[in-house]
């Protein structure tokens, strides 16, 4: 697409495989126009708006974002993940109003297309090519937030942190790392330092993990996938 020329080779590609490549070629057109390249430093927060009023959607071209829920203690939860061809902020865009209680925060440091919430509000406004794609991103992202809750809600502790740390590994020379210490992951699951441990350690005696200062190496992805899903009883 000629709008897009513009953008990196990389954001071409995460634009590509987003909810944005099934909009028509006049929208995506005016959306690329206006869209800016940002960089997020490792644990640097997404600010999608001000007041409670959302002003941009942010396309992840490379790296990971941590959506979550903080309480007045200070415990965390995540609501969801988004990585390469993903949008932050679109559902309080859609909502017309963002949560207080939901926040964003990279995970690594993270490539992303700043998109103006105004633009696509009048094109999804006027165009049931932008509003009915927008539509379905949010009912999925819905879906996917609920099952993770019910992940978080419902399952022991040993396939809450494995579905985590499938979920925020990357790829690192020829295999899986997760770059975040016991303490993140812990923020991510919703519980605390010492129980995320304890589980760490049986995963690393079962060669599932190999645990470092500030990284985690995944040994055996299939072995946490079937610890991350038990069968039903």
């Amino acid at each position: 697409m000629k709008a897009l020329a513009s953008l990196s080779t990389a954001a071409q590609s995460a634009w590509n495989d987003s909810l944005l490549a099934q909009f028509p070629e006049h929208a995506a057109g005016l959306l690329a126009d206006r869209a800016m390249p940002r960089h997020f430093a490792s644990g640097e927060a997404i600010q999608h708006g001000a007041g409670g009023t959302p002003s941009l959607v942010f396309l992840i071209v490379d790296g990971l974002a941590r959506v979550y829920v903080r309480s007045e203690s200070g415990r965390e939860m995540t609501v969801r993940y988004a990585a390469r061809g993903e949008l932050v902020g679109l559902p309080a865009l859609a909502a017309g109003r963002s949560n207080p209680g939901v926040a964003i925060k990279v995970m690594i440091d993270t490539e992303c297309v700043s998109l103006p919430a105004s633009g696509l509000l009048r094109l999804a406004a006027h165009d049931a090519g932008v509003a009915w794609p927008i539509a379905r991103y949010v009912a999925e992202t819905l879906h996917r937030s609920e099952q993770l809750w019910s992940n978080n809600v419902f399952q022991q502790m040993p396939p809450r942190v494995a579905y985590h740390l499938l979920e925020l590994c990357s790829r690192d020379g020829d295999g899986l790392v997760v770059h975040a210490t016991q303490d993140e992951v812990a923020r991510a699951v919703g519980s605390v330092r010492e129980v995320v441990a304890r589980t760490l350690r049986e995963f690393a005696e079962a060669a599932l993990i190999e645990r470092g200062p500030r990284a985690i190496r995944l040994l055996d992805p299939a072995g946490l996938h079937r610890v991350a899903s038990p069968p039903l009883s």
